[in-house]
């Protein structure tokens, strides 16, 4: 729902090297410095471009991230 373009924020910290953009893209390549490897409490909320009344959702996720 909503109108576009969305846009994404983050309220915790990501797992060193990594790094998200305003449209919601993670990117980066996690798992090669100590202290970033595990599962991580990731809390997103999009807002939507609605004009007069924003629209807003909130999820919060656990991201693994492991070397290989």
């Amino acid at each position: 729902g909503g109108t576009g373009p969305y846009r994404w924020s983050k309220s915790t910290p990501l797992p060193r090297e990594l790094t998200m953009s305003r449209s919601g893209f993670l990117t980066g390549v996690p798992g090669l410095k100590k202290g970033s490897t595990g599962t991580f409490p990731l809390t997103l909320r999009v807002h939507d471009s609605t004009k007069h009344h924003h629209m807003t959702a909130t999820a919060t996720l656990s991201l693994t991230v492991s070397s290989s």
